[in-house]
C-alpha cells in the first residue's frame, strides 16, 4: 500500500491501541520510507504526554511540524501526516 504524502494519510487515533504519540511516530516513519529509529524524538516537536492527552479529547484540533511532515490532529478521533508545504532556502 503505497500513499502519497502530499495528499496526506489520515490514521485512527484508536486504530491500534497505542499511544497516540507512538502511532504518529510510526506513521511519519513509514510515510517517510525509514525505520522509527532513524527519526528525531517527537519531545523536539512537542511533548508526548501532552500530545496524548489532547488527542484524547473530543473536538480538539492541534497542528505540529515532525521530520519535515505537518501533523494534524483532527477533532480528537484522528489524525492526518502530510508532507509539509515549508522550503528551507540555504
Amino acid at each position: 500500500m503505497n500513499q502519497s504524502p502530499k495528499r496526506g494519510v489520515r490514521k485512527s487515533l484508536n486504530d491500534d491501541g497505542v499511544p497516540p504519540a507512538v502511532s504518529i511516530v510510526r506513521t511519519v516513519a513509514d510515510v517517510a520510507g525509514v525505520n522509527v529509529s532513524e527519526l528525531e524524538p517527537l519531545e523536539e516537536s512537542v511533548p508526548a504526554d501532552a500530545l496524548n492527552s489532547v488527542a484524547r479529547n473530543d473536538g480538539t484540533q492541534l497542528y505540529f511540524e515532525y521530520e519535515g511532515y505537518d501533523v494534524t490532529l483532527d477533532g480528537g478521533d484522528a489524525f492526518i501526516v502530510s508532507e509539509s508545504d515549508a522550503t528551507s532556502v540555504r
